[in-house]
């Protein structure tokens, strides 16, 4: 299951890695995926918390892509990204700080 998740991870850290147009929401998925990757491994994040950040993961990335299929990213929707990441930052963050 973990390896599944990582895996996961890894493909969603290369897609956006691909088209370098937002370096900083690029770091910033490859930084909070560090973070779940490190929460995985410490026992800090169970099953169910692994996937529903992943799932946020999985969701900017795809908001990601669509915003640049035009090949334009307006301030707005660059504003919108930081937005849904400072979101999933904060769920991360809760997840690996509670006391289970």
């Amino acid at each position: 299951m973990k390896r599944i998740i990582i895996a996961i991870g890894a493909i969603t850290i290369f897609s956006t890695v691909a088209f370098c147009e937002t370096p900083r929401v690029d770091q910033r998925q490859v930084n909070q995926s560090k973070r779940i990757e490190q929460g995985i491994a410490n026992g800090r994040l169970n099953a169910r918390e692994t996937n529903i950040v992943q799932a946020q993961q999985n969701n900017i990335s795809t908001h990601e892509t669509r915003v640049k299929s035009d090949g334009i990213v307006t301030k707005r929707e660059r504003i919108n990204l930081h937005r849904h990441q400072n979101r999933a930052n904060r769920t991360i963050k809760r997840a690996k700080h509670n006391r289970r």
